[in-house]
């Protein structure tokens, strides 16, 4: 493809230039293209058999974990006992020493 008097494309960048003018990539527009480039192979292989269990294995993994999240964690985040942070650790340890007794 020829666009105004530019002849070549970069497979680095995707910049034109010219055939005779020497190229140096520049960063911001090599990283985009490899960043196109990605994300043109992520959808590809997304479309194939593959790529549609890994979507729906994580999604069910994803919901697996959020409901053990949901079990392990009560409404307004307090212990498994009803006690906040520190005093169930204290109540823990009131119920432990009064065992040894």
């Amino acid at each position: 493809m020829q666009m105004g008097g530019y002849n070549i494309r970069c497979s680095e960048c995707g910049e034109y230039y010219r055939k005779d003018d020497p190229h140096e990539c520049d960063p911001e527009k090599l990283a985009g293209h490899e960043i196109n480039k990605l994300d043109g192979e992520l959808k590809k292989w997304l479309a194939t058999k593959e790529g549609e269990f890994a979507v729906y294995y994580a999604e069910r993994r994803r919901s697996e974990y959020m409901e053990q999240l949901a079990l392990e964690i009560p409404a307004g985040g307090v212990g498994s006992s009803g006690v906040s942070g520190g005093e169930e650790a204290k109540d823990q340890e009131g119920q432990a020493e009064g065992l040894r007794r």
